[in-house]
């Protein structure tokens, strides 16, 4: 008598053999293999309480396996919270690659718009944290369009990454925190919903001095962790905003070379001395490769403000006389168009200031400036004001002359606006941006081999010329204006994950 084989005999009872397997993407018997190890250690629990004690106890009892999971596995996005504009991103396919923030465009511009809550006396409430976080809010275009359709309908915040580092009161520090996190969360619902899945870490830039800054440092930062935390990121770093540009620009690099970064952003200039190239660019720590680092204060807002001061100022006054040949004060028209100060726009909306004003129609020798100033006032019009100086600077970038249309007040004009009369006025702001490049390369104590220029303001015309001047025979090289910081915080993000 002869028995059956074991395959025949598990046959007959129905159980045949296949070859077919699960289908999972990152399948390998590696991974099952470190699992098996993993399970049987002995401190490996009979049922985890949830999904956090597991990643907890795979992240303290097995730093082998939670390396290599996360190498292969792990999710990561990226998130630009520029002055500005906003970007997301994440890596595809060894690219980094934008994520659409809005129909047409992977940019989303750093305003929100949030309606007014009316009180029982009818009076509008003041905007706080509550109100951002209970209150129909929209961001970017939207936010813009709202307003301008009905400027008394709602409030408007533009750059809000401006005030992080200035002196705020308790409340107004909580409102910023809840002004970001509205940032910060659609921005990572974007980025995740591109990706296909939740992140699991997530890179934000920052630049390397915030707007204000001085002792406020550590505020600023304080706010973005808040923020992060409100918004539903857990898992998160910082990465300085001139390294992520330098990294981006790292992947065209055929040979090693010593490059001076120049991140000329919305609110902050800043400047990275850097040693990139194809051998350096799979390094996990790039500490040893930054040879320099400088920032200023100073980026695109500042110069809407002092363009708008410089062509529309006497549109609302400056250089006006009362009847007694007296000149008409300045200050509260630079108050007016002084967008991004808090002291400034709290004096010029306050109560005295429209007394004021009520004193100065009275006795101008010119009542329509002063006409024009108090219209800006009731209706809340400086943030137009400031669109039209942006739209006028970026004109004069692509020609010498322009004419700028203030045609939403009730007595409109065209304002006419000369490149050569802007760069009269932006040669100082234009030295402190190449001084700052002279010191990153002063500080190192040697120059580079070629200039990466990145950020909107890089489109001044101006400033290239300075920066030949400065440098030459280096290399000036431009890249995308706009998506450099958010494509190298992506390609950041991937290494650090590999790297943890």
């Amino acid at each position: 008598m002869k028995s059956k084989c074991t395959a025949q005999f598990l046959a007959d009872l129905g159980v045949t053999k296949t070859h077919s397997r699960p289908k999972v993407s990152n399948d390998n018997c590696y991974s099952e293999a470190q699992f098996k190890t993993l399970k049987y250690r002995p401190a490996f629990p009979g049922r985890f309480g949830s999904m956090q004690d597991a990643r907890d106890f795979c992240r303290t009892q097995h730093p082998c396996f939670t390396r290599a999971f996360k190498s292969e596995h792990m999710k990561t996005i990226a998130i630009d919270y520029g002055t500005s504009n906003c970007a997301a991103a994440f890596v595809h396919g060894g690219e980094p690659s934008l994520v659409e923030l809005e129909p047409g465009s992977r940019l989303l511009p750093s305003v929100l718009w949030v309606r007014h809550q009316a009180r029982h006396d009818d009076t509008p409430e003041d905007l706080n944290a509550q109100l951002v976080r209970a209150s129909e809010v929209l961001l970017g275009t939207e936010a813009v369009r709202m307003h301008m359709d009905d400027p008394s309908a709602g409030y408007l915040i533009k750059s809000p990454k401006n005030f992080l580092a200035v002196d705020l009161r308790p409340e107004q520090k909580e409102l910023f925190v809840a002004i970001t996190a509205v940032f910060l969360r659609f921005l990572k619902l974007a980025a995740e919903t591109a990706l296909g899945a939740p992140a699991d870490l997530a890179v934000l830039g920052r630049p390397v001095k915030y707007h204000g800054a001085g002792s406020f440092e550590p505020q600023a930062l304080d706010i973005m962790r808040r923020a992060a935390a409100e918004a539903g990121i857990e898992d998160f770093v910082f990465e300085y905003e001139p390294i992520a540009a330098a990294v981006a620009y790292e992947q065209q690099l055929d040979a090693d070379r010593t490059v001076l970064v120049l991140d000329a952003g919305g609110g902050t200039t800043d400047c990275t001395l850097m040693r990139l190239g194809p051998s350096r660019k799979a390094s996990t720590d790039r500490r040893e490769d930054i040879l320099s680092t400088s920032g200023e204060r100073l980026g695109g807002t500042d110069l809407d403000v002092a363009f708008a001061k410089q062509f529309f100022g006497p549109a609302f006054g400056i250089g006006a006389h009362f009847k007694s040949g007296r000149p008409i004060p300045a200050s509260g028209i630079m108050d007016a168009l002084s967008i991004t100060d808090i002291p400034a726009q709290t004096r010029f909306y306050g109560r005295a200031m429209g007394i004021e004003l009520g004193n100065y129609l009275r006795d101008a020798a010119e009542s329509e400036p002063v006409e024009r100033l108090i219209e800006l006032r009731e209706n809340h019009l400086a943030m137009r004001v400031n669109r039209s100086a942006e739209s006028g600077k970026i004109a004069l970038s692509d020609g010498e002359q322009a004419s700028v249309a203030l045609d939403y007040f009730n007595n409109p004009l065209q304002v006419p606006v000369s490149r050569a009369a802007l760069e009269r006025n932006m040669q100082h702001y234009m030295q402190k941006t190449v001084a700052l490049m002279q010191a990153a390369c002063s500080q190192a104590g040697e120059l580079p081999d070629e200039i990466f220029i990145t950020g909107g303001t890089s489109r001044i015309p101006l400033l290239n010329r300075m920066v030949r001047e400065r440098f030459p025979g280096v290399p000036i090289v431009s890249g995308d204006n706009f998506g450099s910081v958010g494509k190298g915080l992506a390609l950041r993000a991937q290494t650090i994950a590999a790297a943890s």
